[in-house]
């Protein structure tokens, strides 16, 4: 029979949440500060005007939605991951008590 060998802690998936959590922040400034708000300027402000300017609107509205669904799955997972760390602490917790709580002496007859 294989041994099963877990190499994770609470500690590493906290490390992670903080690491993901920091990419969606960047990929959210990314995408609203410096795609959407610079395009949106382009147009808004007179710049630039026209049927090539209504395409331009058009493509960057088309490339934000797969961009937005993305940046939902990271949230997603980053919950999931919350709420797996939370369960994982627990569980940590419980096992640790219950062994502290075993006996050790008496247990062979001595």
């Amino acid at each position: 029979m294989a041994q099963i060998e877990l190499k994770v802690t609470p500690e590493v998936i906290a490390t992670k949440l903080t690491e993901l959590k920091n990419y969606e922040q960047q990929m959210g400034t990314l995408l609203q500060q410096d795609f959407v708000n610079k395009a949106s300027s382009l147009l808004s402000e007179g710049h630039w005007t026209g049927e090539a300017s209504t395409a331009f609107n058009t493509k960057v509205t088309q490339l934000c939605e797969p961009l937005t669904g993305l940046m939902s799955v990271i949230k997603e997972y980053i919950d999931d991951l919350t709420a797996i760390e939370e369960i994982y602490r627990a569980t940590e917790s419980q096992v640790q008590e219950k062994a502290e709580g075993l006996r050790t002496t008496g247990i062979f007859g001595t």
